[in-house]
């Protein structure tokens, strides 16, 4: 895991959201320090802490994580086309992904 990745993009989403360190670390209830580490890849932060920052910044875990905001969006959007439909019914839609997933990938 790029600790000094994951620090770049929840500064640049603190910035987008127009947050200081300080109004930050108030809304986490953490110290504006540990903000400061975590911007700087000098610590590591708990699950809990991860969500509260996606939470906070309005991003996805995955986008803070991996910096990849279209893949987590495709994946947003394959989950909403799948959450009403019943387990059985998703189980198949998997299989039948998993079939025409190596012909699309010759292509």
């Amino acid at each position: 895991m790029d600790l000094v990745a994951i620090g770049k993009r929840i500064k640049a989403e603190r910035k987008k959201n127009g947050l200081t360190q300080e109004a930050l670390a108030e809304r986490l209830d953490v110290s504006a320090h540990y903000i400061y580490e975590l911007e700087r890849g000098i610590k590591s932060m708990s699950v809990p802490v991860l969500m509260q920052i996606a939470q906070t910044l309005h991003v996805s875990t995955d986008s803070l994580l991996f910096g990849d905001v279209r893949v987590s969006q495709e994946i947003d959007r394959l989950a909403a086309l799948t959450r009403d439909i019943s387990p059985r019914t998703r189980e198949l839609l998997a299989d039948l992904l998993a079939l025409i997933l190596p012909m699309l990938k010759n292509e």
